[in-house]
């Protein structure tokens, strides 16, 4: 059924106003539609507008008709500037952490104590720090105002109030005001100054849907709320296609997210849906990139930063460069420098990516003359030539969004041009962290789609709009929302004038009103709560504790909703290898393939790779591969365990010092860490003390030879052909061999055991060497635990696990490993690819989760268990 229209007939020639921006957009198509039922073909558009808005017009209009100066209204943006100028140079700025939350703060403050008419002299504000504090800044903001011939927002209804009464502002004949839930006192001033100057102004009173009824659901958490509510909406529109349908939701804006996510799953592409609450301009992608091209000019950017505006699609050539720039990207990581400047970028893109280094060339160079301190908006055009340059927003078409985006990030920058009034020059750094702050404080307006859905916070849901309505988040705890009254305002001023959020007694008299007229405003409401946060119980809240409780809305909630039907082919293997081609990846392949299956064929077969985060300092990674260069080196110097023991003291020192500057010479050069000199010198003194302790370890052995120190070969196993690098390889006087794996973290030999061995390196080694093998062992490096751990047969090394020669126990085992890794071999290249992780931790360390998606397979067995 339809909700009835309200009677807008009276508002030909007249002007509306209303609370919310929505409500005047519904109101407008009202009255469009009424026109039409009547049988025009054209009429006069309503003039129905927010009540702000209207409060701007009538200003501007007055100041175009006055013919002589009048004071300049400030944005909202440009009394925040002057905020934090008064709170700066103020005696209590030195004790502030946040200045600009300051500010935010004392704005709301002074727009409170204008709209509620409290008297700013009041005794009471000396009565706290805060409030003394901010009396003080209020004052010279005042001061400030009127010495610049400038109006504050908070007192353009006392102005305009003025004005009229003075006979200065020619009142409308008839204004209509609907929606209101309470007028504030300057605005009931305000519009009692225009019925004193024969203006008439009346409400419109907006009826409860007739015939309406209620019902309230629990659910297990407000993901489930939302997905509910989405299921619900289709299946309304199902059995009904012309059906308006809303859904509102208590704090819209922490669970937007979320609420995409469902109502795209539950609706698309059958039927429109429409989110009223933004996001902040800087979480929408294509500001997000302006602003992250833009901070390229106050010096480096982080590593990820720079990934980002290497893939990003919004600088000009992405789409030819796609693949090359992730690349591009991929090496800067591998780098593992956690600050990228804009000479490295250009560097980076420069080999692969032509058309992403001219355009970052040409913003360099376009950089060079910008320097100094300059006013707003010189910035605002400096900024535009700089996106300009470097190619932004891309050349590929736009989608709508994006185009209302581009345009609203244009609007910010005339908005920015306007703080030269109140704001004086300032530097490069200092202008982006205030437009920064500007776009972090703006919500992009999505396009109002007229979509037959629309999802919206609670206040914007309150009056007779829908067929049907789904109110969400109603529990015990936010809804009436506890007080938040205004930290610079006395609190008993604020509790005697009624402020809002003063007391839980106000919160709870408005939760009252804005829930009565909910559960009026369509035909049918349904509102939910979630039982669950996290650990926390949660309880419905008392103000819709006498409404029915349901299981579900009705049955046909779950009728309606009807799944795609979907054909599944159980499908775990890829084509198996090509023969004659050598696998790249070496024992990792053996390793993965024992992990998971799927990752071994994901990373090896497909080519996924994890993209590296940088770190502060050399990684773990980049650690162990120094220990394994400065040994590599140490032993091809000394070469046996006699040159060892024969070396003194100071000869093996400078031996190990040398071995270790060049390896730690080496991975600076690698990663391009020139200027981590102290971190180089911390890690030399590290690698030193580590070193001098191993080769005392070393001393304690048997007579040994290094034959092989990471040296690479060539195996093949299981049909599989890989090239693999053993750490070492010592040659015993009885001629057999010791496999020698380097490991600075943990190591155990209980990993080397199973059909799928979790560190497979050294029974893959033993088991494809040619020589006889005495012994097999982790060299465990660190500092006070260093030791040998593995399986030997009187090979001479202290505290191994030892076996007579005559039992011939360790070739029991390699015996075992050769079978187990002719086993994975031959899995991998038969091209099995099965999501099956050797236990539930190895997808926690696994970086594909993402390609698998076996959260998803674990929460369908989850949910089909539960029905």
């Amino acid at each position: 059924m339809r909700v009835p229209l309200p009677a807008l007939d009276a508002a030909a020639g007249a002007t509306v106003v209303t609370p919310t921006r929505r409500l005047a957009r519904v109101i407008a198509r009202w009255y469009d539609r009424r026109q039409r039922e009547q049988g025009r073909a054209l009429w006069e558009q309503a003039d129905v507008l927010p009540w702000s808005a209207w409060l701007n017009r009538r200003w501007h209009e007055h100041v175009y008709a006055a013919g002589r100066d009048e004071p300049v209204l400030l944005s909202q943006a440009q009394e925040g500037v002057l905020w934090e100028r008064i709170i700066e140079a103020s005696p209590e700025s030195p004790g502030l952490l946040d200045v600009p939350g300051a500010a935010a703060e004392a704005r709301n403050a002074y727009a409170l104590l204008h709209s509620w008419l409290l008297p700013q002299a009041d005794p009471s504000f000396a009565l706290f720090e805060d409030s003394a504090a901010f009396q003080g800044w209020a004052r010279q903001f005042d001061l400030v105002l009127a010495d610049n011939g400038w109006l504050s927002p908070a007192r353009l209804e006392a102005e305009i109030g003025r004005r009229v009464e003075q006979g200065e502002i020619t009142p409308p004949g008839r204004l209509l005001h609907a929606g209101f839930d309470e007028m504030t006192p300057a605005a009931g001033r305000l519009l009692g100054a225009l019925r004193g100057a024969g203006c008439v102004v009346e409400e419109i009173s907006l009826p409860q849907a007739p015939g309406h009824s209620a019902v309230r659901t629990g659910l297990p958490d407000c993901f489930e709320e939302l997905r509910a509510a989405a299921r619900w909406a289709r299946a309304r529109l199902e059995a009904s296609p012309e059906a308006t349908i809303g859904v509102a939701a208590a704090g819209l804006s922490a669970v937007r997210k979320i609420a995409e996510r469902v109502f795209e799953e539950a609706l698309a592409p059958d039927f429109r849906f429409h989110i009223s609450a933004g996001p902040a301009v800087t979480e929408v992608p294509v500001t997000d990139a302006a602003l992250r091209i833009l901070a390229l000019g106050s010096g480096g950017v982080s590593c990820a930063d720079a990934g980002f505006l290497l893939r990003s699609p919004f600088i000009a050539g992405a789409e030819r460069e796609m693949g090359p720039r992730a690349m591009a990207d991929a090496e800067l990581r591998r780098r593992g420098q956690p600050e990228v400047s804009l000479t490295a970028l250009v560097r980076a893109a420069n080999r692969i990516a032509p058309e992403m280094a001219r355009r970052l060339s040409g913003l360099r160079r376009a950089l060079a003359p910008v320097t100094g301190r300059r006013g707003a908006s010189q910035w605002s055009r400096v900024f535009s030539r700089l996106l300009s340059v470097a190619g932004w927003p891309g050349s590929r078409a736009l989608s709508n969004p994006e185009h209302r985006a581009v345009d609203q990030w244009h609007d910010l920058l005339s908005e920015f041009a306007a703080l030269e009034t109140v704001a004086g020059p300032m530097g490069y750094s200092a202008a982006l962290s205030r437009l920064r702050r500007m776009a972090a404080g703006s919500q992009f307006a999505p396009a109002d789609t007229q979509a037959r859905v629309e999802v919206m916070g609670l206040q914007d849901a309150g009056w007779p709009l829908f067929d049907h309505l789904w109110v969400a988040g109603l529990e015990d705890r936010n809804w009436p929302a506890p007080p938040r009254p205004n930290p610079f305002l006395p609190p008993s001023l604020q509790r005697a004038r009624g402020v809002p959020h003063c007391t839980a007694e106000r919160e709870l008299a408005y939760a009252r009103l804005v829930t009565r007229r909910l559960l009026g405003a369509a035909a049918e409401v349904v509102v939910s709560y979630p039982k669950r946060e996290g650990d926390t119980g949660l309880r419905p809240s008392p103000l819709i504790g006498e409404l029915p409780e349901t299981a579900q809305p009705e049955p046909a909630m779950a009728s309606h909703w009807v799944s795609p039907q979907l054909e599944q082919i159980e499908d775990h293997s890829g084509p198996p290898l090509a023969g004659g081609a050598v696998q790249s990846g070496g024992v990792a392949v053996i390793e993965k393939q024992a992990a998971c299956p799927f990752r071994a064929f994901v990373e090896f077969r497909l080519g996924a790779r994890e993209l590296e985060e940088p770190e502060v300092g050399f990684s773990l990674q980049e650690r162990g591969t120094m220990v394994h260069s400065a040994l590599e080196i140490l032993w091809s110097e000394l070469k046996t365990h006699s040159a060892l023991t024969e070396a003194g003291a100071g000869e093996l020192s400078a031996l190990v010092s040398r071995a270790v500057e060049q390896a730690v010479a080496r991975q600076a050069r690698r990663r391009g860490a020139g200027g981590m000199l102290f971190l180089q010198t911390l890690e030399r003194q590290r690698m030193q003390r580590l070193l001098e302790e191993w080769l005392e370890i070393e001393r304690g052995r048997g007579p040994f030879e290094v034959v092989a120190s990471e040296r690479r070969r060539r195996i093949s196993i299981g049909g599989l052909d890989l090239d693999i690098r053993v750490d070492r390889v010592d040659a015993l006087p009885d001629g057999r061999h010791v496999i020698i794996d380097y490991k600075t973290g943990q190591a155990d030999t209980g990993q080397w055991e199973g059909e799928r061995p979790d560190a497979p390196q050294l029974p893959l080694y033993a088991a494809t060497h040619t020589a006889e093998v005495g012994a097999v062992a982790f060299a465990r490096l660190a500092r006070g635990e260093s030791r040998f751990i593995g399986l030997g047969e009187a090979a001479g090394i202290p505290k191994l696990t030892d076996y007579p020669a005559s039992t011939g126990t360790l070739n029991i085992h390699i015996k075992a490993w050769r079978a187990a890794m002719e086993g994975l071999a031959r899995e991998f290249a038969a091209g099995a690819a099965a999501v099956a992780p050797k236990r539930p931790g190895t997808c926690e360390r696994c970086p594909f989760p993402a390609v698998c998606r076996i959260g998803d397979l674990h929460a369908e067995g989850e949910e089909d268990a539960g029905e």
